[in-house]
């Protein structure tokens, strides 16, 4: 019966430890997104389109994970397919309908 106590203490402990780590970095993370709240406003007081910027950011570390090759082949199917005008049309459709 002691080794079971034993371990029932520990267990305990770990989840004790483990729930009060857990929680910290959740409050941690939700200060971070109110300062990134209040940045983003602080700039768009300012005129700042900030989800465009936000967007080109994730933009650039897509485009950096993917590799030049690969990039290049994108553009390359991009060119094509705005080069055919049954695509662009199909696109405009498209959007129109959103």
């Amino acid at each position: 019966m002691e080794a079971l106590q034993t371990i029932d203490n520990e267990g305990e402990k770990l989840a004790v430890d483990f729930g009060n780590r857990y929680l910290n970095l959740m409050l941690q993370r939700k200060q971070l997104s109110k300062d990134v709240r209040v940045l983003r406003a602080e700039f768009e007081e300012q005129g700042l389109p900030t989800a465009d910027v936000i967007k080109a950011l994730n933009k650039i570390r897509t485009d950096k994970r993917a590799g030049d090759e690969k990039l290049e082949q994108i553009e390359r199917f991009s060119e094509w397919l705005r080069g055919n005008q049954t695509v662009v049309d199909s696109l405009t459709e498209l959007d129109a309908k959103s």
